[in-house]
């Protein structure tokens, strides 16, 4: 019981919410050739922000034990990878 008290739920479920609509996006814009424009799209991409946001804060101020330790993020390595990631997703 005390390794589940140990989880960080609610960093948890900010992750996985900002991902999957980052990748729900991200991929109804390229596989259903859907417009940029397209409020689908860009209601996903906003959800995608928002949960991330709260993931670092969640992290930050409120994660006794984060999954992911603020010195990780505020690196240049995980944040280069993000983005050419997202590149070769969504622009090849």
């Amino acid at each position: 019981m005390e390794k589940f008290k140990r989880i960080d739920l609610f960093g948890s479920v900010t992750l996985v919410i900002g991902i999957s609509t980052l990748l729900l996006g991200v991929s109804l814009k390229t596989s259903e050739e859907l417009a940029w424009a397209n409020p689908i799209v860009w209601g996903l991409l906003v959800i995608s922000i928002v949960s991330f946001v709260g993931f670092v804060l969640v992290e930050k101020h409120i994660a006794a034990e984060p999954i992911l330790p603020m010195r990780l993020l505020k690196s240049r390595t995980p944040l280069a990878v993000a983005i050419a990631n997202l590149y070769v997703t969504s622009f090849l």
